[in-house]
């Protein structure tokens, strides 16, 4: 898995912008102080937090198998990336990925791979939920993404964290009803629903192999639904 085909669309010049305006926010009256101010060309900020994402998804994903060497490089990409845009983000973002990076230097003191690879996906989280405006790949399949690679990582603890794994099908579920009507393509529509319950009934059932193919399939699916969306004109 990987965010390339959203960096390809957002370089291509494909963003389209709200009504140049910042996306719906809860914080409508918050602190100016709270709130980062504006990006000029949204198209670039945009292409630079996907652009730091892509370490945090690769951390999640390598956590648990990773050489020492190969996870301390990761490591440390995740924490470049995120230095190069931490400026640019609003004070809630800036302190869940401050956050997130501290969880994984600590986990990386123990060697706790899996708790490596659930605070990297937090930072993951943060950063994807930070694009601005209306892109052409919608914001909810990053965080399908995101939901797929917290129940790896759920999956990856030992014991595995099923009360977790069965959260995050849950913030699948409620990503996949907002956008599942965007997808005109029957057959990928039928597939991803399917996915998500077998991955409900493989972590309701706590079968870790089961989880392991079902959570597999669903990441998998992202990347065709990566693939139609940024296909549609």
């Amino acid at each position: 898995m990987s965010l390339k085909s959203i960096l390809v669309a957002l370089s291509a010049g494909a963003l389209v912008l709200a009504g140049c305006s910042s996306p719906p926010s809860s914080n409508g009256s918050a602190n100016p102080d709270e709130v980062a101010s504006e990006p000029a060309d949204i198209g670039s900020y945009n292409a630079a937090i996907l652009a730091a994402a892509e370490p945090f998804e690769n951390l999640t994903e390598q956590a648990p198998t990773a050489s020492a060497d190969t996870l301390k490089s990761l490591i440390q990409e995740a924490g470049s990336g995120a230095a190069k845009v931490y400026s640019s983000l609003d004070k809630s973002a800036r302190a869940n990925l401050q956050n997130a990076q501290t969880k994984v230097n600590a986990a990386a003191t123990g060697d706790d791979r899996a708790g490596i690879a659930l605070a990297a996906v937090e930072g993951y989280r943060t950063l994807v939920e930070s694009v601005r405006g209306n892109t052409p790949i919608p914001m909810n399949v990053s965080l399908l993404d995101y939901a797929g690679f917290r129940y790896q990582a759920d999956l990856s603890s030992d014991p595995a964290r099923w009360d977790d794994a069965l959260k995050a099908v849950d913030f699948a579920g409620q990503q996949w009803a907002e956008i599942s009507s965007r997808v005109a393509d029957a057959t990928l529509r039928d597939d991803f629903s399917k996915a998500l319950s077998a991955m409900r009934k493989a972590a309701g059932e706590r079968n870790l192999d089961d989880a392991h193919r079902a959570v597999t399939g669903e990441l998998d699916l992202v990347d065709k639904l990566e693939q139609f969306f940024s296909q549609k004109p």
